[in-house]
């Protein structure tokens, strides 16, 4: 596949359950690219919100489904 690039569509929860997204990034994206993301799209009327990156943590939850035969 030539000229076609991965991607992957992430969606991130906010503590109070609430999501950013899903969003499409490129499979190559930075943790810092995915953070300056959800840091830009954090909604405004949130209390606590993240002041910078460094403010941010990235959990993931990675499930993978097994094939049955």
């Amino acid at each position: 596949m030539s000229g076609v690039q991965d991607s992957l569509e992430i969606k991130f929860r906010l503590i109070d359950g609430s999501d950013i997204g899903p969003k499409s990034f490129p499979a190559a994206a930075s943790v810092a690219t995915l953070k300056e993301s959800i840091l830009s799209q954090w909604p405004k009327e949130k209390e606590n919100a993240p002041k910078t990156v460094k403010d941010l943590k990235i959990i993931t939850n990675h499930l993978k489904k097994k094939k049955r035969k």
